[in-house]
């Protein structure tokens, strides 16, 4: 079990201006990031910056939370912020009944954050699919407006992610947190 100690390794309190510019921060990162994943889930278009902008608005909502209830944010020299927001909102919400919920809604969004991560910057991987993108784009820009058509063909993610992946992962991950945490938030 995590001890406040352990907490405190990864985290700053903060001091009552920074505590007001944490919070503004964190709100407008939220909200641009919800605003970025409701638009591009309308334009149903670009599926992998759906699950980012969700999971970003999940990561800002939960420093948040961390602010203004604890008035601390984590300390990103530590690095790995990622495992430590899971370590320190597990102990901050360990009494609410939404704990285990909360907790397997950000397991579940870091999980697939990585491994969109992994899938871009794993260098062999990297390299290949810029080639490809060039040779898609290229492709792409000469096939939208032809001799016999003004229609461009459709194109599809690398990564073989669709909208209605991105859709899901909002629908069934990004919203329920974001909803306890208001809650939680809130309470």
């Amino acid at each position: 079990m995590t001890t406040i100690e352990e907490i405190k390794n990864f985290c700053k309190d903060l001091s009552p201006p920074d505590v007001d510019r944490a919070i503004d921060f964190n709100e407008l990162a939220r909200d641009e990031s919800i605003i970025a994943y409701e638009m591009f889930l309308e334009q149903k278009k670009v599926p992998r910056q759906i699950f980012i902008q969700g999971y970003n608005a999940m990561y800002a909502a939960a420093a948040l939370f961390l602010v203004k209830k604890y008035k601390i944010k984590l300390d990103e020299t530590f690095g790995s912020t990622h495992k430590n927001m899971r370590t320190v909102l597990d102990f901050y919400t360990q009494g609410s009944e939404h704990h285990t919920k909360l907790i397997e809604l950000y397991e579940a969004a870091v999980d697939k954050f990585q491994f969109l991560l992994y899938q871009y910057n794993d260098k062999s991987h990297f390299a290949r699919k810029v080639v490809k993108d060039l040779i898609d784009e290229g492709f792409y820009q000469g096939k939208k407006i032809t001799y016999y058509s003004d229609v461009a063909p459709g194109r599809k993610d690398p990564l073989q992610l669709t909208p209605d992946d991105a859709k899901t992962f909002i629908e069934k991950i990004v919203e329920p947190f974001l909803f306890i945490l208001e809650e939680l938030t809130n309470a």
